[in-house]
């Protein structure tokens, strides 16, 4: 079994990354894409109120001077998952929106769920919505506190994730095609099930386009297995070696995506809620 945060002590865990406004939007339409087909549409879809959505996101930087108040990375992870949640800037799909967001913020900073009960997670999503964590009480009612609410994920979220150790994601040939020619690489010829990559290259009668890959051309709708996107990476250069980490050859969308699809059943589930 996997050593999740609380066996590996109170070590500070540095902030890398926060997720923007703009990358929160992008989980939302995302969302919306992937179910608009679906008997659970996110309908309307967009954004509600701005504000709401800087609110939401700017928990990440609350702090005084160059002290922030959630300074350790799942805490932030955490800040994020409630003022998403509960600030509803979105018509609809918060809670889906909060959800993924909160797995591509793990990632970003080097952590992933593991051995999680999808029940466990579907719960955790209702209970954040529904204050369960609050400790003011007034007779029937619950006062918000949001401190209390924040830590209260924060736990949870260390009890089920581990340090990430990246490798190669699972992603179609299409997918594969399209990241590297973000790169600056060209597709040429596909001859005998393979696809040439072609790389520009200056020389004594000008520049020419000159192949430097080929990767397998079985469909585009066909998963590139672990080994075939490794070797890729390596023939172009593409490795942490060379400066380009997972997630930047990935792709903020891919890395969406993906999140997406290995928690589809929750967010179906959410939509219903």
């Amino acid at each position: 079994m996997a050593a999740n945060l609380k066996s590996l002590g109170k070590k500070a865990r540095p902030i890398r990354a926060t997720l923007s406004g703009e990358t929160v939007e992008t989980i939302h339409h995302l969302l919306c894409d992937e179910f608009a087909s679906t008997p659970d549409p996110i309908s309307p879809p967009g954004l509600r109120d701005k504000v709401l959505l800087e609110s939401a996101v700017s928990r990440q930087h609350t702090g005084v001077g160059d002290r922030l108040k959630y300074s350790d990375a799942i805490q932030n992870v955490a800040s994020l998952m409630y003022g998403l949640c509960n600030n509803h800037p979105f018509f609809n799909g918060n809670k889906r929106t909060a959800l993924v967001a909160g797995l591509v913020h793990l990632d970003q900073n080097g952590f992933v769920l593991t051995e999680v009960d999808q029940d466990d997670l579907y719960r955790l999503m209702r209970r954040i919505a529904s204050h369960h964590y609050s400790k003011k009480r007034m007779g029937g009612d619950v006062i918000p506190d949001p401190d209390a609410e924040v830590q209260a994920i924060a736990s949870w979220l260390e009890s089920n994730c581990r340090p990430l150790q990246h490798g190669e994601q699972s992603i179609t040939y299409r997918q594969l095609y399209t990241i590297v020619e973000g790169f600056e690489y060209r597709l040429g010829d596909k001859r005998h099930n393979y696809v040439e990559v072609l790389k520009k290259s200056s020389g004594f009668f000008g520049e020419k386009w000159r192949c430097v890959h080929k990767i397998p051309c079985p469909g585009d709708s066909r998963t590139a297995t672990i080994n075939e996107v490794k070797m890729a990476r390596r023939a172009l250069n593409l490795t942490n070696e060379d400066g380009v980490d997972s997630y930047s050859f990935y792709g903020e969308q891919t890395v969406i995506n993906n999140f997406i699809v290995q928690h589809r059943s929750i967010l179906k589930r959410l939509a219903k809620t």
